[in-house]
């Protein structure tokens, strides 16, 4: 069983201290994720497959890709570290993740 479950803040954080973007699309080819862009209808924006690692972002959907990638990337992590939450805790803590992704884009140390 896993720790405690870091604050997005802190994850986000250690992530700007380990890599050299916050960029979602730049993650999400560190972390091995393979991104599919695909249109269907709105109601439903992006959608994270555990079994196949993959995220299907929909290009129909009124908020940036980067945004919805941002989202499920917190998915992705979640279950990385093997934290089993409720669906309403998980959903809270991903819009966090990727809220504190998208305001730390900028503040991300550029390594060398």
């Amino acid at each position: 069983m896993p720790n405690k479950l870091p604050s997005p803040q802190t994850v986000v954080r250690e992530l700007a201290e380990a890599e050299k973007s916050l960029d979602p699309f730049y993650l999400a080819q560190r972390w091995g994720v393979v991104v599919v862009l695909e249109s269907w209808h709105p109601a439903t924006w992006g959608e994270y497959d555990r079994r196949n690692v993959q995220i299907y972002l929909n290009k129909q959907a009124p908020v940036s890709l980067q945004k919805i990638l941002a989202h499920e990337l917190g998915h992705f992590w979640i279950h990385q570290q093997g934290f089993q939450l409720s669906r309403k805790e998980e959903e809270t803590w991903v819009e966090a993740f990727a809220d504190e992704l998208d305001q730390s884009k900028t503040l991300c140390i550029t390594k060398a």
